[in-house]
């Protein structure tokens, strides 16, 4: 997700916001992880706290035919860990 953040006197901040689902041992998506990161200087907000977010755009992950998207955040010898 492509977001903007506005301080209150109006500064603002680029983001890249992503959202991965998780999975529990049964294999069931049971919670979700957010990840941002900045893509302009954090500085342009001048210490003040993000108090708008907008959404700008929304794409989707787009795995090969048949699969589904992972995300493997932990592995040890090829084993998931978390």
């Amino acid at each position: 997700m492509a977001a903007e953040a506005r301080a209150p006197r109006g500064e603002t901040l680029g983001l890249e916001i992503t959202f991965a689902p998780l999975t529990s041992a049964s294999g069931e998506i049971d919670r979700i992880i957010g990840l941002y990161q900045p893509t302009t200087p954090v500085a342009s907000l001048l210490g003040q706290p993000i108090k708008v977010l907008i959404v700008r755009g929304v794409t989707t992950a787009r795995p090969g035919e048949g699969e589904l998207p992972r995300l493997r955040l932990a592995a040890i010898d090829g084993r998931q860990i978390a």
